[in-house]
């Protein structure tokens, strides 16, 4: 069995696959504002215009902060499953919908490309539900059916 775990602030998500299974999950809480140089970190040239990216309004300097994170928890994902965690630049991580085009977000099916590494390129990420206030993501190969299950079902 393989398990990937993340926590954040006291919530914590876990994600379990058959043996073997390049598996993923990250879970954040969505901040009130992002660290300056956030973008340059996270977001690959491509998606600083993407949805939700656009010039920032006057009343966040990092515009939409959910949009931002919803990438992050998509990315942190993907690169569990690869394996490398942040020891691949995140920004060099882009993540496509179907078409290609700048993934959708939050929440969207998206597709990691780019990187020329094959434990990452072509892994899938989704938004998963989160409690409020936090937004989650799994990932994995395509194939790999998903369920997601409360906590207190494992425990009854």
């Amino acid at each position: 069995m393989e398990l990937s775990l993340s926590r954040s602030h006291g919530t914590v998500m876990a994600a379990a696959g058959p043996a073997g299974t390049q598996l993923g999950a990250d879970i954040e809480r969505i901040p009130a504002d992002l660290f300056a140089g956030f973008d340059d970190y996270v977001l690959a040239p491509e998606e600083r215009t993407g949805p939700g990216m656009a010039e920032p309004p006057e009343s966040s300097p990092h515009g939409d902060v959910t949009a931002r994170i919803a990438l992050w928890v998509a990315k942190e994902a993907v690169l569990k499953a690869a394996g490398l965690g942040l020891a691949l630049d995140p920004a060099t991580v882009s993540l496509v919908d179907a078409s290609g085009a700048p993934a959708p977000v939050p929440g969207a099916h998206v597709q990691a490309t780019g990187t020329g590494h094959p434990s990452v390129d072509g892994l899938l990420a989704a938004g998963v539900p989160a409690p409020p206030g936090y937004l989650a993501a799994v990932a994995g190969r395509e194939g790999v059916p998903g369920q997601s299950v409360p906590l207190s079902a494992l425990f009854s």
